[in-house]
């Protein structure tokens, strides 16, 4: 099984073979124009508008074109590029091909393509695709053929080497379809006669060969990708941990930073502490001199009040030497009489009766009132 790939660009009024109109009326079996078809089928849409859509986008683009010299665009000039893509009946991966070749068509003509459409009523089932250029376009930007025509015309190359390049232009777009499509397919690049196969078990040997040589390939590509998705989940792992790392480490300095912050807020602290305590030892040095002098002067005083009690001793002694007997009996009897007196008497006519004694027959009053828990106010 090989690929089959055709593309021709078609006008709205060609000076022979088919036009625009013919072309979308073929593709969408309008009776008259499909007596190939034994049996007719309507088109299954793939992708994009009807091919009689992309017939008339074609028509609104050529009717606004250019010429290469700035005239309006001949009526059979080509203005629609339509291709075939065809998959053997006897393959089993026609959903494959469809799908590939969907992809590929959209990576080849990018918004330039504007429909395919497939068709399973004739030998092989295939699919038909349309292109049309984009205003401000030319209709070779689209038809890399007729672009590698018009460079070798350009420079000047004789009609033979246009050709030439037209045809090399157009085998390039058979090997993009087959590394696109047909590759991974198993479908062979060229037919046994391009490639001079004389019989039927030779080509039937070739294909196997290239078969195996693409299962092989494949086999190798897998564990490339085995390999590979192995390799992105360590860097993955690495790029994780590194996350991780780069985090732990933001953290270490996040508390590195607070532990300084936390040191400088010390460092003050302890900077207003040695400031206080500096402070303070010099209150406390000059409270100790102040006490150590009020001490000495408390000493002084101390010791004066100890040479007056002294004196006063020795006059009390004095006095007592030259009081009589008589006298003495009497202050003691006195003494006695106040304490009984004290003790009967309530205190309003205690303080009454201490008003009219002398002042020291009074303290002595107020000294046993105080023994006895009695008040005696002044």
């Amino acid at each position: 099984m090989y690929q089959f790939g055709h593309v021709e660009s078609y006008a709205i009024k060609p000076s022979k073979g088919h036009g625009i109109e013919g072309i979308w009326k073929e593709a969408e079996r309008v009776d008259g124009y499909c007596g190939h078809v034994e049996n007719p089928q309507p088109p299954v849409q793939v992708y994009g508008c009807s091919p009689r859509e992309a017939a008339n986008r074609a028509a609104n683009w050529a009717g606004q074109a250019k010429d290469a010299k700035g005239r309006k665009l001949r009526c059979d000039a080509p203005c629609l590029l339509a291709g075939v893509l065809s998959y053997p009946r006897a393959g089993d991966d026609w959903d494959s091909f469809k799908e590939a070749s969907v992809r590929w068509l959209k990576g080849k003509y990018g918004d330039n393509l504007v429909s395919v459409i497939e068709h399973q009523d004739e030998a092989h089932p295939h699919l038909h695709f349309y292109a049309v250029p984009a205003p401000g376009q030319t209709f070779d930007d689209i038809h890399q053929g007729r672009a590698a025509a018009a460079t070798a015309k350009r420079a000047g190359e004789r009609v033979c080497i246009q050709r030439a390049a037209h045809g090399k232009a157009m085998k390039v777009w058979q090997d993009e379809l087959y590394q696109g499509v047909s590759r991974e397919l198993g479908l062979m690049r060229l037919g046994p006669k391009r490639l001079r196969i004389p019989n039927r078990r030779e080509w039937l040997s070739h294909q196997t060969t290239m078969r195996e040589m693409l299962n092989e390939e494949r086999r190798f590509r897998d564990e490339l990708l085995e390999r590979e998705s192995k390799l992105q989940g360590k860097e993955q792992e690495h790029s994780t941990r590194e996350r991780s790392l780069a985090g732990r480490e933001a953290a270490l300095d996040t508390r590195s930073a607070k532990i300084a912050a936390d040191i400088r807020g010390l460092n003050d602290l302890k900077g207003e502490i040695d400031d206080k305590f500096s402070k303070l030892s010099t209150q406390v040095e000059l409270e100790r001199e102040r006490a150590l002098a009020e001490r000495g002067r408390l000493g002084v005083l101390e010791a004066e009040l100890n040479e007056r009690e002294a004196k006063l001793n020795e006059r009390e002694a004095e006095i007592e030497a030259k009081t009589p007997a008589s006298i003495k009996e009497q202050n003691i009897a006195f003494k006695g009489l106040i304490h009984a007196i004290v003790a009967r008497l309530p205190e309003a006519q205690l303080q009454k009766l201490g008003q009219t004694m002398n002042r020291d027959h009074r303290q002595h009053l107020m000294i046993v009132m105080t023994s006895q828990g009695r008040d005696y106010n002044r």
